[in-house]
């Protein structure tokens, strides 16, 4: 039987639609997915993510235990800070994309998607650092995104200047509309925006206090898929798997981390992450964004082709409400990755041309035009 956010019932009496994700049930939408798509990029939008993982990480060598099974830089995260990284196996492949907050000196909050949360959980039991306890906490809490330009002023309004003044990717615990909660000025959508965790006993009072501003609309999976992609983030199963490496994601500029993180090694021997000085490597293939010619969206799987050769596969497509045209990513040789370049994209007996974008596909709050 699939999980259940402690807020199901209350999505279900204003008619959301309901889908099963990642073991969840969860809602896909509520009013419509583009039009709360819009709604999160000109005013907020209301998001449960209860089913997100999260795990505490705690003790004398809980940054030790991250430093070794994570890729971006634990030693330099201060306490009420965070940033994005990777899990990665032995052959560098990604294991999973996460958040880690560092809530205090010994403590962080490890955020997981839901569908890899167990297999995040056994590699950090399994790796032998004695003096680190890793707690699975999701089932015990909900956690909620707010997002848009409009959700400052909402959270400012119930919980103060505190939390308006948290910085990019800040954390801490606040009391949001008489709820402690652990906030965080985090986001999937690329957009400005919070996400807070609270205990499930009072998820249906932050729900109802944050959707009773007008301003504010409850929004589903399936919006949030549209949002990421027009901010051209990464969604595991679609563009990161354990047969993707970060360079070849263009997440790269996540390896930052000093130690000897579990697939450094295999990086560093396809001269991927540069080691004793030699040169560093472009990868085989790359993740482009691509603006098909017509509004018809490409899905995961369709092929790529190049003056008559399969090169890729798309990995996700879209409508965008907000740029009203489709949008879709996928892997082509890294030499034919360049903004301008044309293809065709062969969708079962129909085909189409598509042009290389830079990622983000617009100009967002949050979302950064990206290099690698």
């Amino acid at each position: 039987m699939p999980n259940q956010t402690p807020l199901l019932h209350l999505h279900r009496q204003v008619g959301a639609r309901i889908t099963e994700f990642a073991g969840w049930e969860m809602p896909l939408s509520y009013s419509g997915i583009l039009a709360e798509a819009k709604a999160v990029r000109s005013s907020a939008g209301l998001f449960d993510i209860s089913h997100m993982g999260r795990l505490d990480v705690s003790g004398p060598d809980a940054a030790k235990l991250l430093a070794i099974s994570t890729v971006n830089d634990v030693d330099a995260l201060q306490v009420g800070r965070g940033h994005y990284s990777l899990v990665l196996n032995e052959a560098g492949g990604v294991v999973d994309d996460v958040i880690l907050l560092r809530i205090d000196s010994d403590r962080y909050l490890l955020v997981t998607n839901a569908i890899n949360l167990g297999a995040v959980h056994a590699r950090l039991a399994q790796t032998p650092v004695a003096s680190a306890q890793v707690h699975d906490q999701t089932l015990g809490q909900a956690m909620l995104a707010l997002q848009g330009p409009a959700a400052a002023d909402v959270l400012g309004a119930v919980a103060g200047t505190q939390i308006t003044a948290l910085p990019y990717f800040g954390a801490a615990r606040i009391e949001v509309a008489g709820v402690d909660c652990l906030v965080s000025r985090t986001g999937y959508t690329g957009e400005d925006g919070f996400e807070l965790v609270c205990s499930a006993a009072h998820a249906e009072q932050l729900w109802k206090a944050l959707l009773s501003f007008p301003s504010v609309v409850p929004c589903g999976l399936g919006a949030r898929d549209v949002l990421r992609l027009e901010a051209g983030y990464p969604l595991y199963g679609h563009e990161i798997n354990e047969s993707t490496n970060p360079f070849e994601a263009r997440l790269g500029w996540v390896v930052r981390s000093k130690s000897q993180f579990v697939g450094r090694q295999a990086l560093e021997s396809a001269g991927l992450l540069a080691a004793n000085g030699a040169p560093q490597k472009q990868p085989e293939r790359r993740l482009v964004g691509l603006r098909p010619s017509t509004r018809s969206v490409p899905r995961q799987g369709d092929l790529i082709e190049y003056q008559g050769e399969l090169v890729g596969q798309i990995t996700s497509g879209t409508f965008s409400p907000n740029l009203n045209a489709s949008l879709a990513m996928g892997y082509v040789p890294t030499p034919l990755s360049s903004p301008g370049t044309v293809f065709i994209i062969r969708s079962g007996a129909k085909t189409q041309d598509a042009v290389a974008s830079t990622l983000p596909f617009g100009s967002f709050g949050r979302a950064r035009k990206r290099k690698e």
